[in-house]
């Protein structure tokens, strides 16, 4: 019986899409006015590509910690 390789294949692309918006997304922090007025911020086609890896580990992290406290919160809510 052949492998359907379809799923991987439109995982593989979900994945991809979704690493572009959170770099979309980490450009956006790193460009916004409230970072910026942050003494001598650079913009954020100005990093390094590791400068620019480090912005998206954080905001990965922080949207993964955010998840995580919102699901704690609910579950508390839950069985409280």
């Amino acid at each position: 019986m052949p492998i359907d390789r379809t799923d991987q294949g439109a995982s593989a692309l979900q994945r991809v899409v979704d690493r572009q918006a959170i770099y979309r997304e980490a450009r956006d922090i790193a460009d916004s006015d409230r970072v910026m007025g942050v003494y001598a911020a650079p913009e954020y086609e100005e990093l390094s590509d590791d400068g620019k890896e480090w912005i998206v580990a954080i905001v990965e992290e922080t949207k993964a910690r955010s998840g995580a406290a919102m699901l704690t919160e609910a579950l508390h809510d839950l069985l409280t």
